[in-house]
């Protein structure tokens, strides 16, 4: 700073040895419009000094030319060249939006109808809207760039695609019933002053005169919004020399010119200060609701700046200045004008008579039609120029179907002339209609449900707390957005309820379509941040203290080596199925140093697997890390670091069985098959599951590591583990039945089975896993519809088959599991082959239904049996289990199963996966369980 203060002094030092005489002056610029600071001496040339954006002085020198000061000036304020500046871009068409036909026509019908006192009330409700959306917009537009589209740029780039999307199309249609108005406006007045000339009128040359004003302003449009602006200048002071002229008029006519002007009198102004409400032509009566439908479409149009950013020098300076001024100055006039008519006709002139402005215009009633005409088309043109901005900008960002083709601009200023096609084209179906007082009711549900958006959208980024959210300017706070926002969704259903709800009903299927239809935009959605703000919020909340087994869910940390096999896609669909309302964890450890190629592929491997993740419509977290030394040194780590927060830890560790033979996706040509989709969704599946990148090797994770990492588990850190094996024979297609009567009945042909494989007198934190897993299971989709529950038991002989099935009833009743039991009995000396009896039960509602036993013929000492088969190893009895699963579940969906302990010597560990392969050998989609801490409340 002080070297550029000292530059400035060495400059003036330097020039204030120029003589007098030298005959040319010197003008310096201030290039960036801002302050300026101004030195003038009589002896010296003109200086004016201004700094840029890195806030060093800049000097240019001109001759003094006035012409030259005229024409900056000029282009300063009206920005006559490729942008436009804050009065001609945004001050000019606000008011030229919101002074429209209602201003002349109805204005005082609703005076008459009214009375002032209600008047007055409806224009500070309308205002009070008009006034809080205008400081949102501020707000909103000031706190960043701002590309074309207006109010759908603003709206879309905060709420997100879907409710930005259905917003733009909503204020769309507005803007086309809007401009519908203010034609129908135009070709009233124009039918009440030419008919005395001989005018053809009626019904269909109404239609015709409106189809002509109609193409005319389109082709405006077509030429371009600069061209609209240079002419809006012109408009703009035919209007407000028009509206003075209603004053003059008012207060200054001759009296009883026509019936009911009385000049300022106080009996007039008494008589029209209460309501009167008649009835229409239709004969519907009118009120309060009615009169505002009419009036608040004379309040609308401060979007109209919005509607133009695309083509405005600084947005983020001229909306808000414009805006307001518009506002204020629009304001300030209506009550004016309110207060005057109120003094000066009757209530019945008012009511039965709408072109009384223009029949009391003193010398000529020209001045005030061509007012009319003006503020009807100019409004028009906004509309035009508005509507058409939006629907390119939506087009742009390809969020319905079937309107890429309005995308497209002109080459030079990327007009959008296709969507001004388009939109001449529903005008003028609009226009059969012609009647302004049926449509102006539908232009104000649309209009207060677009500024109830902007006012929640600026509601929710400044409750949110966003840092990013620092507009610059300061005049608002959420409780203005959300009184703004309030009041805009009370004016639509105070105004007519009926067409309130078709309008949100609109706005719902709209954002349904975009919902499915759009593809995903990185536009920084606000849900992102209320997502973020509310779940910190009440992950703070949540206190371990208060946890408490009723509310128990299962939170899964699963441990994937390989991502590309059947075996891991097909188990990581199944546990996201099965969290129900969990919390899904994803775990991959990366041998090797943190570096740069490790962290790429870190990166790269997320990325693949959360696109499989919303391909899928999993509901999951991905969690990498690396580790130096050793695989199992990550997996304890990512033990010990994941979850969220001190309760959304996970309680449940899932890993595959150890050397399994999986083939790798590559080979599995068959999981085309397996999974569920239409053949498109199938092959964009598969496409990103091809993509997912693996460079772990088997010699990485040893045997040794992998026991440890079991005990670790269960004994150190305590939590519940569950080993998947078999899940690439999983076939999601057929977990619904093959006929079209099965399926619509849901008859439950398919089965889970639960193998607890031990003796348990009540619910022991394993069985409680099971059960609770089979139950949760039993909850989602196809495992509801179409499976039951049915629970194994192994009993030695049939003397105890009565006890065994009153002990697994109690068990069934207090965990609250419907489930069908089947209880197995030995009954050979032969291993090798054997029967069984079986008694299948029912459990519903606590009632035993379905009782039923087999008896087999062949009698044999069970009691020896039974001890024959404990005094077998381990690996035979597992061998014999296996069989017995096969034969009675060899058909079903899912197995839950008891995890043996695993051993404590590493030397056994060798022996004790052999037992695991043996158990588990040929079974179908199978999860060995073991559980720590009872997981189902058995009290209130």
């Amino acid at each position: 700073m002080t070297s550029t203060l000292d530059e400035t002094s060495r400059l003036f030092e330097v020039s204030s040895t120029k003589t007098q005489t030298e005959e040319d002056s010197l003008l310096i610029i201030n290039e960036n419009n801002n302050a300026n600071y101004n030195t003038y001496s009589n002896d010296l040339p003109t200086y004016i000094i201004s700094t840029n954006h890195f806030g060093n002085f800049e000097f240019k020198r001109e001759k003094l030319n006035i012409k030259l000061i005229l024409k900056k000036i000029w282009n300063n304020l009206f920005s006559m060249n490729e942008k436009l500046g804050w009065i001609m871009g945004v001050l000019i068409p606000c008011i030229l939006s919101i002074f429209g036909v209602i201003l002349y026509l109805r204005l005082g019908f609703v005076i008459g109808q009214a009375g002032l006192l209600l008047t007055l009330a409806q224009f500070i409700l309308a205002y009070s809207v008009v006034l809080l959306t205008s400081l949102s917009v501020s707000a909103i537009s000031t706190n960043g760039n701002i590309k074309g589209g207006g109010t759908y740029y603003l709206i879309s780039r905060i709420l997100g695609a879907e409710l930005g999307g259905s917003i733009g199309i909503i204020f769309f249609i507005a803007n086309v019933m809007a401009c519908c108005v203010n034609i129908l406006g135009f070709v009233e007045a124009f039918d009440s002053s030419f008919r005395l000339y001989g005018l053809p009128i009626g019904r269909w040359w109404n239609f015709l005169y409106a189809t002509i004003t109609l193409i005319v302003l389109s082709v405006i449009c077509f030429v371009g919004a600069n061209f609209f602006a240079k002419m809006s200048i012109l408009i703009f002071l035919v209007l407000i020399f028009s509206i003075i002229f209603v004053f003059i008029s008012l207060c200054f006519q001759t009296l009883n010119i026509i019936d009911g002007y009385t000049g300022f009198n106080w009996e007039t102004f008494t008589n029209n200060l209460l309501p009167s409400f008649t009835t229409d032509k239709k004969g519907n009566v009118i009120n309060f609701q009615v009169t505002f439908g009419i009036l608040f479409p004379a309040c609308i149009g401060i979007m109209s700046g919005v509607n133009m950013s695309g083509d405005l020098k600084d947005p983020t300076k001229a909306i808000p200045k414009g805006t307001i001024s518009a506002v204020g100055f629009t304001f300030v006039t209506y009550i004016s004008l309110v207060f005057v008519i109120a003094f000066t006709v009757v209530k019945d002139t008012l009511i039965n008579n709408t072109a009384f402005m223009s029949q009391l215009s003193l010398l000529t009633s020209f001045i005030v039609t061509v007012g009319i005409f003006a503020a009807a088309l100019s409004s028009a043109l906004g509309n035009i120029i508005g509507a058409s901005r939006i629907l390119q900008a939506v087009a742009k960002d390809q969020l319905l179907p079937f309107i890429s083709f309005f995308k497209k601009g002109s080459k030079k200023r990327d007009e959008p002339r296709r969507a001004v096609i388009f939109t001449y084209i529903l005008v003028q179906l609009i226009l059969l209609i012609g009647d302004l007082n049926a449509v102006a009711p539908i232009v104000t549900q649309f209009y207060l449900l677009c500024y109830c958006f902007t006012n929640f959208s600026c509601f929710i980024l400044s409750i949110t707390g966003a840092p990013n959210f620092r507009p610059l300017f300061k005049y608002f706070s959420w409780h203005t957005a959300a009184i703004g926002a309030f009041l805009s969704i009370f004016g639509m259903f105070f105004t007519n309820p009926l067409y309130a709800g078709i309008s949100i009903g609109v706005f719902i299927i709209l954002s349904i379509i975009i919902y499915f239809y759009a593809p995903n935009k990185s536009w920084g959605e606000i849900s992102q941040s209320i997502i973020y703000h509310q779940v910190r919020k009440y992950l703070l909340r949540l206190d371990k203290r208060k946890d408490h087994v009723k509310y128990w869910r299962l939170n899964i940390l699963h441990f994937i080596s390989n991502p590309k096999t059947t075996e891991s896609i097909q188990s990581m669909l199944f546990l996201n199925e099965l969290k129900k309302g969990g919390l899904y964890l994803i775990g991959n450890v990366v041998k090797g140093d943190l570096n740069i190629e490790n962290l790429n592929y870190i990166k790269e491997l997320k990325t693949k697997l959360y696109e499989f993740i919303l391909q899928s419509k999993m509901k999951a977290f991905i969690d990498v890390v690396t580790s130096i030394n050793s695989i199992k040194e990550g997996l304890l780590n990512l033990m010990l670091t994941s979850g969220i927060g001190e309760m959304m830890q996970p309680n449940t560790i899932v890993m595959g069985l150890y050397e399994k033979n999986q083939k790798s996706f590559n080979q599995q040509t068959q999981l085309f098959e397996m999974i569920e989709g239409n053949d498109k969704k199938k092959q964009k599946l598969i496409s990103i599951i091809e993509s997912i990148p693996n460079k772990e090797k088997k010699e990485d994770f040893s045997l040794n590591e992998y026991i440890d990492i079991m005990k670790n588990c269960l004994d150190l850190l305590q939590k519940n583990l569950i080993i998947t094996t078999n899940f690439y024979k999983l076939n999601r297609n057929e977990l619904y039945p093959k006929s079209w009567k099965n399926i619509l009945l849901a008859k439950k042909h398919l089965t889970i089975d639960l193998w607890p494989l031990q003796f348990f007198e009540t619910i022991n934190p394993t069985v409680s896993l099971i059960l609770q897993m089979g139950f949760m299971i039993n909850l989602v989709g196809p495992w509801s519809r179409y499976h039951k529950l049915r629970i194994f038991s192994i009993i030695e002989n049939n003397n105890i088959l009565e006890a065994e099935m009153d002990r697994l009833k109690k068990v069934l009743r207090n965990a609250r599991v419907n489930a069908e039991i089947i209880i197995i009995t030995l009954t050979v000396d032969s291993f090798e082959s054997f029967s069984d009896n079986f008694i299948s039960y029912q459990h519903v509602n606590d009632i035993a239904v379905d009782y039923k036993t087999t008896i087999i013929d062949n009698e044999i000492d069970n009691h020896q049996l039974y001890s024959k088969f404990n005094s077998l190893s381990i690996l035979e009895k597992h061998k014999i289990i296996n069989k017995l699963m096969k034969k009675h579940s060899e058909n079903t969906s899912v197995i839950f199963m008891s995890l043996p302990k695993p051993p404590e010597q590493q030397g056994e560990y060798e022996n004790y996966l052999n037992e695991l392969q043996v158990l588990s050998n040929d079974l179908p989609p199978t999860m060995l369980v073991s559980g720590l801490t009872n997981v189902i409340a058995s009290e209130l």
